[in-house]
């Protein structure tokens, strides 16, 4: 099992214990469509799904009622780190659409 090692934005505080951030080659990345957050007591559950729409060959056919949606993965944080969270999500956005602009 090798691992990859790369820059991370952290969600931790600051630490004197240095954290080797390890990422293993296994590690399956999934896509995801749509996301369910809970609100718990100290914590905030996010829930991620793909959806799994049927392949339609022939466009004559009725439109779907529905289609199914797997959850691929369902992450716990901290409800303090949500405002972190949101601040690095919000500034890799920010670089996505500035790179997306004509120069």
């Amino acid at each position: 099992m090798t691992q990859k090692k790369g820059k991370i934005d952290k969600l931790t505080s600051p630490s004197p214990t240095k954290i080797n951030w390890k990422i293993s080659s296994n590690i399956i990345t999934r896509f995801a469509h749509n996301v369910l957050v809970q609100l718990m007591d100290t914590e905030v559950k996010m829930m991620f799904f793909e959806l799994k729409p049927e392949i339609k060959l022939d466009a004559t056919t009725e439109p779907l009622k529905e289609v199914d949606s797997d959850c691929v993965a369902s992450v716990i944080i901290p409800a303090e780190k949500i405002a972190k969270l949101i601040e690095i999500l919000q500034q890799q956005l920010d670089h996505y659409n500035s790179q997306k602009q004509p120069h």
